[in-house]
């Protein structure tokens, strides 16, 4: 994956290996843990400036109309593996987090009690109405 180190702009994009979104450990498919994946690597993303615009465009990147909730300090348990993403930014207006400031990919300083998470609402669109990328929508995990 190339990204821009002269932008702030996260590049969730690539023709061989689409970034994958999913949340995890949540009581139905429309809340959990914001998980990524980079590489076939799945990571979390931290919660620092995480608020419930993020969480808007989180939610309609995975095909729902909008947040109801974001969450941070691990609500939805810690995560494993690579924490990708730190200071995500966005204005709530972006439809996938490709489109928001963050920190450059793996660059951060958190650790995975900070891992945020969402609760989404609304229906889930059907995947012929979602943008071109992969997403995922992963049933609860339980701990």
């Amino acid at each position: 994956m190339n990204i821009d180190i002269s932008s702030p702009y996260i590049d969730t994009t690539t023709a061989n290996d689409p970034i994958q979104i999913r949340l995890v450990g949540g009581t139905s498919a429309t809340e959990g843990r914001v998980e990524i994946t980079r590489n076939r690597t799945w990571g979390t993303i931290c919660d620092d400036s995480w608020d419930i615009q993020d969480a808007n465009v989180v939610c309609r990147q995975l095909g729902y109309d909008s947040a109801t909730d974001a969450f941070s300090n691990a609500y939805f348990g810690q995560g494993t593996g690579p924490i990708y993403l730190d200071d995500v930014t966005c204005f709530g207006t972006e439809t996938a987090l490709s489109q928001c400031l963050a920190s450059q990919w793996g660059e951060h300083n958190c650790r995975h009690f900070e891992d945020a998470g969402v609760r989404c609402y609304g229906e889930l669109l059907k995947k012929q109405e979602l943008s071109p990328t992969v997403f995922e929508v992963f049933e609860s995990m339980s701990h």
